[in-house]
């Protein structure tokens, strides 16, 4: 018996590219599957077990914090005239840690305690000259009921009384918060 097949020459090409890649597939398959049943030398090795110690050395970066921290401040600032504790020593409540120079302090003082009597000095002057528009007000409305001043003279006068006033409560005021700044400079 005699086979005929004929097949067209570009059919006879896929197949036998098509046989050729399933060779190739076939072959890596098997040899993938059959590498890994087989078991690997040197890969573990059996050891005796014997009783000892494990030492094992860390390294860190970090910082270290003590153990009790304390925040120590004061109510001023200013260069420090003496030190008297070192780091790491150990001080109680109360105990004088470090002297301040004063001399900045001393030479406030004494520029609030000279403005404050200035501004004293300023209240008495402003007292008088508050008494002083007083009087010319209280003048002024008797020479308008006798109609002898302008309404325009009695309102300067007014104005004046209510200005001198006001300049004695700013200056109490002011002199209120120089004694405040010496309270807490004082203490």
């Amino acid at each position: 018996m005699k086979w005929n097949i004929s097949l067209p020459p570009t059919r006879w090409k896929k197949m036998i590219s098509l046989l050729a890649i399933m060779s190739i597939i076939g072959g890596g398959w098997y040899s993938f599957a059959g590498s890994e049943q087989k078991p690997q030398k040197g890969r573990f090795r059996p050891v005796a077990i014997t009783q000892g110690t494990i030492e094992e050395v860390i390294t860190a970066q970090g910082t270290l914090e003590p153990k009790e921290y304390v925040d120590v401040g004061t109510q001023v600032s200013g260069q420090l005239k003496t030190i008297l504790v070192e780091i790491g020593d150990t001080v109680t409540k109360g105990q004088l840690m470090a002297e301040i120079d004063p001399r900045v302090y001393q030479a406030q003082m004494k520029a609030n305690e000279a403005r404050l009597k200035s501004l004293k000095a300023q209240l008495n002057e402003q007292k008088a000259q508050t008494m002083l528009a007083e009087q010319n007000l209280k003048r002024n409305q008797n020479l308008i009921a006798a109609n002898a001043i302008s309404k325009q003279v009695l309102q300067e006068s007014e104005a004046q009384a209510a200005v001198a006033k006001a300049r004695v409560g700013a200056t109490i005021a002011q002199i209120e918060e120089i004694e405040s700044n010496l309270a807490g400079l004082r203490e």
